[in-house]
């Protein structure tokens, strides 16, 4: 039997530990926080900001749009993503969110 959150899933989840910059899709890049992508599949993205962190991280699909930009292992070129998040998980010392990726 398969369950809820497999049937939802339509690809593979690649666990990785990235460190990226995430902001605002529509603000300057010095204002980026610092972060760590947890985990990519081809429709979505999970990662993490220190708790305190000043983006917006809420769930509004209207308004909220994040970029995240990394680099992949063994790339020398930069990975900017566009998303939208769709569940954020705040704990003491971080903010997890799982995002819909829009690019």
């Amino acid at each position: 039997m398969v369950s809820p959150d497999q049937d939802r899933r339509r690809s593979e989840r690649i666990r990785v530990a990235l460190p990226a910059f995430i902001g605002s899709a529509h603000s300057d890049p010095r204002d980026f926080a610092t972060g760590t992508v947890l985990d990519i599949s081809l429709g979505g993205i999970h990662f993490s900001v220190p708790t305190g962190t000043r983006i917006e991280l809420g769930t509004d699909a209207n308004t909220n749009e994040l970029s995240i930009i990394f680099t992949l292992p063994n790339n020398q070129w930069r990975t900017n993503v566009v998303c939208r998040p769709q569940r954020v998980f705040e704990t003491e010392h971080k903010v997890q969110v799982g995002a819909t990726v829009l690019n």
